[in-house]
């Protein structure tokens, strides 16, 4: 069996805010779409060391062009599945469980990266376990508040 192949959220709590995209953004539904605000003012996609992510982006997969609208939950109870970057066993997953990871960007694909917490931008809440190859696994998270809402309280838009 496979992995999933569309990702997005898994419970049903929403704080929707529409944001302009900045350069042309591609949406993939093999991965995440957390974002964060540039220097701009402008939505961008997050990736391995953006900390101040405002939400997920309730986009399907297309690429969006500049200034484009762009629907965000902002919730930070709302709980997404995404591709991890690594296979893992059933009970590496489990130990896991409540730890905070970071975002991997890989061929712009979003991921969380079960591996790396150097930035500690997501919060483990769960997991898919289909299989032990490399995509059978999906983790279930969140935006970590302790780490994203402290990043974003120092963020200044010029």
């Amino acid at each position: 069996m496979g992995g999933r192949n569309n990702f997005g959220q898994v419970n049903d709590v929403r704080a929707p805010y529409a944001f302009p995209a900045g350069a042309a953004i591609a949406f993939k539904n093999k991965g995440g779409k957390f974002v964060t605000i540039d220097t701009n003012g402008e939505l961008t996609l997050a990736v391995e060391t953006a900390k101040a992510i405002i939400g997920w982006a309730q986009v399907g997969e297309f690429t969006c062009a500049e200034h484009d609208l762009i629907t965000v939950n902002t919730a930070r109870d709302a709980v997404y599945e995404m591709p991890i970057d690594a296979a893992k066993t059933e009970a590496q997953l489990k130990a896991l469980l409540g730890q905070a990871c970071d975002i991997d960007v890989v061929g712009g694909i979003q991921y969380a990266d079960l591996n790396a917490a150097t930035d500690k931008t997501l919060q483990i809440m769960g997991y898919h376990y289909f299989g032990s190859a490399l995509g059978e696994q999906t983790a279930l998270v969140r935006i970590n508040v302790l780490t994203v809402d402290t990043a974003l309280a120092a963020l200044t838009v010029t």
